[in-house]
């Protein structure tokens, strides 16, 4: 009897406390001006960046290049379930039939990173491909 008392009890509660919080008006805060010189834009994409997606197949290693600063991405697909992992870069996934591992990449310097696999049954890591980030021949010395 005094566990249904405190049952309803706590539904009145909480229903008075809904009623009054969508009755009553939420609390307004002064925003401040921004100064124009202070405010934020944004700068327009270069022309010559697009965006690359990078393909590797576990079964087919091979060797994929993009250039420093161009945004990537890099899908590694396998037949199997396992890990994927961006040697070089830092980067770890898992990919699966149907499911490729995703990763993306931007990098201001030029790097090579290793793909490799190592299937979920740990069999043994194997390369899956190689990502060569280089600067573009325009900035070539």
């Amino acid at each position: 009897m005094h566990v249904r008392r405190a049952i309803l009890l706590f539904a009145v509660i909480l229903a008075l406390a809904a009623g009054v919080a969508s009755v009553s008006e939420p609390a307004r805060v002064p925003r401040r001006a921004v100064p124009p010189d202070e405010q934020v834009r944004a700068s327009p994409r270069p022309v010559e960046a697009e965006d690359r997606t990078l393909h590797f197949d576990v079964s087919r290693p091979t060797r994929r290049k993009l250039e420093t600063r161009t945004s990537g991405h890099v899908l590694v697909e396998s037949d199997q379930p396992g890990q994927v992992e961006l040697v070089g870069l830092g980067r770890e996934g898992y990919a699966e039939p149907g499911a490729p591992a995703r990763f993306e990449l931007f990098e201001e310097e030029p790097v090579e990173a290793e793909v490799r696999f190592t299937p979920a049954d740990e069999s043994g890591t194997r390369p899956a491909g190689k990502i060569i980030v280089a600067k573009p021949a325009s900035e070539a010395p």
